[in-house]
């Protein structure tokens, strides 16, 4: 079992303000420390994460990610360095990375599946003129939602078989793709989560779960699962 091992910085809405606020880096340079400290020599862990999803098109960001790399790389110079990011198409911090991270969701937030094919030849080209093309790209988030036990005759949002087409439909694009170094499906089993009217997402939270698990709160797996393990086992 290998391991992505990042701190608890999920920035998709957080402000310029507070990616440059000093508390902030302060504590997040703090995390880290503590992080590399406790997992130092555990022999599962491959990657560092320096952050996921922070707005990595402003200037703010970067100097967030120099700080933040900086200090991965000099308490470990033995591990890869990776982050995720929502932006690959503007994102301006490639190069600080060893491994670029992409969470991507076409055919649930955006779109249809078929926009991967777009948004990866967008971001090749971008990543060409950041001095990044040569570095792996895992997609470490992508998915969609469905609720265990809707299934019908065809894919519609949140039955069974929605899920399991827009994965399979993701995964085939991502193995056809040789620079895709490898795939992380958002995600394992359904989590219950905190719901707010007020925010963008409430409606994507049936049940007041996040339903993109492969397998449901219980462990009973979902028809992608079965895909899924297919598709991973396979020569393809």
């Amino acid at each position: 079992m290998l391991l992505w091992s990042e701190m608890p910085m999920w920035g998709c809405f957080m402000s310029r303000e507070t990616l440059a606020s000093p508390i902030f880096i302060e504590r997040g340079v703090k995390m880290l420390d503590e992080m590399i400290s406790r997992d130092y020599h555990h022999p599962s862990i491959i990657f560092w994460g320096a952050h996921n999803e922070v707005d990595t098109r402003t200037e703010e960001a970067l100097e967030l990610t120099k700080t933040f790399v900086g200090k991965i790389r000099s308490m470990d110079s033995s591990r890869l360095v990776t982050y995720a990011t929502m932006h690959p198409e503007q994102d301006f911090v490639l190069s600080y990375f060893d491994v670029i991270g992409i969470n991507k969701y076409y055919g649930w937030y955006e779109g249809s599946v078929d926009g991967f094919s777009s948004m990866l030849e967008n971001y090749y080209i971008h990543a060409e003129k950041q001095g990044a093309g040569g570095k792996p790209v895992i997609m470490s988030e992508f998915g969609a939602a469905g609720i265990f036990g809707d299934a019908g005759w065809e894919p519609r949002l949140f039955s069974e078989d929605y899920q399991a087409d827009v994965v399979t439909r993701a995964l085939q694009i991502f193995r056809d793709d040789p620079r895709i170094a490898g795939t992380l499906i958002w995600h394992f089993a359904d989590i219950r989560v905190d719901v707010r009217s007020d925010r963008p997402y409430f409606r994507d939270r049936a049940r007041s779960f996040n339903n993109k698990g492969l397998l449901s709160e219980y462990r009973k797996p979902k028809m992608a699962y079965r895909l899924v393990k297919e598709i991973y086992r396979s020569e393809w």
